[in-house]
């Protein structure tokens, strides 16, 4: 198949690091053409120039990752189309400001909608998106490129890795000394960058590397649409402690993922994040198994294959 991928074009790709939506793209891109399928990505603020790649390369289906450019759509020439929002707050009414708009764009145009988890499909059903055009799509992560050891370099530390900005409230944990390293570019000035728990910003080889020698990960974001981090985490061995607001896609019931609300208060807080590092030790290849079954890039690009060949196969019978 000829399948097309639409970007913002505000990051390379590549990705240079810290593009979770560049990043998804470029790892979809190589995993599908090693299956045999043609590909095709846009990565331009060029309208026109979008509409008019797209169209002359005659796609059997188009994904938007940019919900932003959700009225171009129409003007996209393909059987099957698809757009995805990753807007973080998403899910959260009373954080969504003025972005209900996109709600209706995507529910009155005729693209199906790939939602990334339940809740999200909820909301979008809430303002009248048909059930029969809503699919949810887990993008999963190259498991295989994440180093896995069941020894834990650093037992009495937990790590928190992502760009470090106001939504993750990195700056609340820091606050805590919680024994809790960060890791990331920082776009909060009320981070203390000289601080000993900052590491500054890995590679994407060192986040590979790295990762699998802590025994938790915290995710403290108030908004999230499905955070990469989390699953990443899973996949080289670390338990995690996240907010409310990032669990999509996870089973909270299992032992060594932690939901905590945003108005705990600390001492609960830091409790909470040294139990479940002993927990995460002591389930540390679990925590890997269920990371590969669940977010393994294969596996979801599997998935990802077979729904578009069904739309695609609906639609030629129609």
């Amino acid at each position: 198949m000829k399948i097309c991928m639409i970007v913002g074009g505000k990051l390379p790709l590549p990705p240079q690091g810290w593009g979770g939506v560049e990043a998804t793209v470029w790892n979809y891109m190589k995993e599908l053409k090693s299956r045999g399928h043609e590909v095709l990505i846009t990565n331009t603020g060029n309208l026109k120039k979008v509409i008019e790649t797209v169209n002359d390369w005659q796609p059997d289906f188009v994904h938007l990752q940019y919900d932003v450019w959700a009225d171009i759509m129409p003007h996209i020439n393909s059987p099957v189309k698809a757009m995805t929002s990753h807007y973080p707050y998403l899910d959260y009414p009373s954080k969504r400001k003025d972005y209900e708009w996109i709600f209706h764009k995507f529910c009155k145009n005729h693209s199906h909608i790939f939602t990334l988890s339940e809740l999200n499909s909820t909301h979008f059903r809430s303002f009248g998106a048909k059930n029969s055009l809503l699919w949810t799509w887990k993008f999963g992560v190259d498991s295989k490129k994440f180093k896995f050891s069941n020894k834990v370099l650093f037992s009495d530390k937990t790590i928190s890795l992502g760009k470090i900005e106001p939504r993750k409230r990195q700056a609340h944990l820091q606050n805590l000394k919680a024994d809790i390293d960060f890791v990331g570019p920082v776009v909060d000035s009320r981070f203390n960058q000289e601080d000993s728990s900052y590491l500054g910003k890995w590679t994407r080889e060192e986040v590979y590397e790295n990762l699998t020698n802590y025994p938790n990960l915290i995710l403290f974001s108030d908004g999230e649409a499905a955070p990469q981090v989390t699953a990443e985490a899973l996949v080289a061995g670390c338990g995690l402690v996240v907010s409310k607001e990032a669990i999509a896609n996870l089973d909270t019931s299992l032992p060594f993922i932690s939901v905590v609300d945003e108005n705990i208060n600390q001492k609960d807080l830091i409790n909470i994040v040294k139990e479940n590092r002993i927990n995460s030790i002591k389930y540390r290849s679990e925590i890997r198994e269920y990371g590969i079954e669940t977010f393994d890039l294969k596996n979801c690009v599997s998935r990802y294959i077979e729904k578009i060949k069904q739309l695609k196969d609906y639609h030629d019978s129609i």
